[in-house]
């Protein structure tokens, strides 16, 4: 792998419509990008949201892509989220989803003795 220009398989799962203003900013942030890293582009339309995602690593572990992104279909991103994202040199990384409705918590877990427990504060970068 090329740890300057690794290829970056971006992986879309898609319900029905895409939005406007994130069809524009993820085709303006794969143009972007694709002048900086050899891009694999994966799209899989499902009403399933979970058949869609493991589609998409099917897709990816068949290609020879050293890294995948994965774009919800309404989301916007920084022209800059690759080079973000690689310069923690991590496995992996993942935002931090809060619940879309209140009480607006994050919906990770951490695992505490042999019990999972979804996490009540958001945790700093510092915890990590």
């Amino acid at each position: 792998m090329d740890e300057k220009n690794p290829k970056i398989g971006i992986l879309i799962p898609v319900y029905s419509t895409v939005p406007s203003t994130s069809f524009s900013n993820i085709t303006n942030f794969i143009l972007g990008n694709a002048k900086k890293y050899p891009i694999m582009l994966s799209i899989v339309d499902s009403t399933f949201i979970t058949l869609a995602r493991n589609r998409l690593i099917d897709n990816f572990l068949k290609s020879n892509a050293d890294y995948a992104l994965f774009i919800d279909s309404d989301m916007v991103l920084p022209h800059n989220a690759i080079e973000g994202l690689l310069s923690h040199k991590k496995d992996a990384i993942s935002a931090l989803y809060l619940r879309r409705l209140p009480p607006h918590e994050p919906v990770a877990m951490k695992k505490n003795n042999e019990k999972y427990e979804n996490i009540k504060q958001i945790p700093s970068q510092d915890d990590f």
